[in-house]
């Protein structure tokens, strides 16, 4: 947990086919202290073994968030999930792993395009626990 109370409170890879192609996904959920979080950037993750891989680099609404509207419907903590479609970029299972991400909550828009959030810089550290190679293949080192 970060000093403001911001926190990932899990993180867990999967992999699975689409229609043509076998892909990973990484599941998250994060809270925030006073209400629920409205935007998340600077999304990263390495492993133990090198793998690295950067989603956001600048921060964008998610969780029912626009500009200043919210919906009714705004969740805490908010479950939130991205594919890597190259699934040899993600963490071999048994390796461990980091998540550095910044949530955003109490967004109050200022006028000329202008928005001001409470953020605060996350970190998580974890085990893959799971496989998430293509069945038949060789998990890279």
């Amino acid at each position: 947990m970060g000093p403001c109370g911001a926190k990932i409170t899990n993180v867990q890879w999967t992999g699975g086919w689409n229609v043509r192609n076998w892909l990973v996904y990484l599941e998250m959920s994060i809270t925030s202290p006073t209400s629920a979080p409205q935007a998340i950037g600077h999304f990263t993750f390495s492993d133990d073994k090198g793998h690295s891989y950067r989603w956001y680099k600048d921060p964008g609404f998610v969780n029912c968030q626009d500009c200043n509207n919210s919906c009714r419907y705004q969740a805490n903590p908010y479950n939130t999930g991205f594919w890597l479609h190259d699934p040899y970029l993600a963490p071999p299972q048994g390796t461990w792993f980091d998540v550095w991400i910044a949530i955003y909550w109490d967004c109050v828009y200022q006028g000329n395009e202008s928005i001001s959030c409470i953020s605060e810089n996350i970190h998580y550290r974890g085990l893959n626990n799971n496989n998430v190679y293509p069945p038949g293949s060789p998990s890279p080192q």
